[in-house]
């Protein structure tokens, strides 16, 4: 099954995503802000990024208006797909 990495600095909502991934097969690996998410994205090499693109290291990005490329601006070089 696919590993997907769970971005997101709330703890609640990445245990709700990990269990719904985990329940269908996934391998879930998490990392609570973006600096780890960067961090496990390059060693783990995930085929599936979900992004929370309001975490404070997005915020700005978002505030901005460029909340859609935000994700591939933070992981530019991973060439894996992210749900933000």
């Amino acid at each position: 099954m696919p590993k997907i990495l769970v971005v997101d600095d709330d703890s609640h909502i990445r245990d709700v995503i990990r269990f719904a991934l985990a329940r269908e097969g996934h391998t879930v690996v998490e990392a609570e802000n973006g600096k780890r998410g960067l961090m496990l994205a390059a060693s783990e090499r995930p085929d599936l990024i979900v992004l929370d693109i309001m975490m404070p290291e997005l915020a700005d990005a978002h505030a901005h208006g460029r909340q859609h490329g935000a994700a591939h601006r933070l992981y530019p070089r991973l060439r894996r797909p992210c749900v933000a």
